[in-house]
């Protein structure tokens, strides 16, 4: 599994970084918010696929460890979601468009927040 954290910077000098998104690490636009994900495992995946679907950096855990046959720990809550029956095409995700525990939220897509997330 290969994943960038948010964009190319924008002191690289490199003004297309992100093309064709505009913006860059510290920006709002869609160069930040778009980052690759590409999944490799033969058994499991068919080479050349590809989801539009948007998902966040909090699905990596429970993906992997859905992948590997480990557990979710106990008493903790986990915001990400299993994403192998999505890059299998053994499934289809749906979860909220907000998940929020403790003092973080993950806006997935285009999602609007209002009021405390607690």
């Amino acid at each position: 599994m290969f994943t960038s954290d948010n964009g190319g910077a924008g002191y690289i000098g490199i003004p297309d970084v992100n093309s064709p998104f505009r913006g860059w690490k510290i920006t709002m636009f869609e160069g930040v918010l778009r980052v690759p994900l590409f999944v490799k495992w033969p058994a499991r995946i068919t080479a050349g696929g590809s989801v539009d679907t948007p998902v966040a950096h909090i699905d990596m855990m429970p993906t992997l460890a859905a992948a590997a046959g480990a557990p979710l720990p106990e008493g903790v809550i986990i915001d990400g979601v299993d994403l192998l029956p999505l890059v299998t095409g053994e499934g289809v995700i749906t979860w909220p468009a907000i998940s929020c525990s403790g003092r973080t939220a993950t806006i997935r897509w285009c999602a609007t927040v209002t009021g405390n997330c607690r």
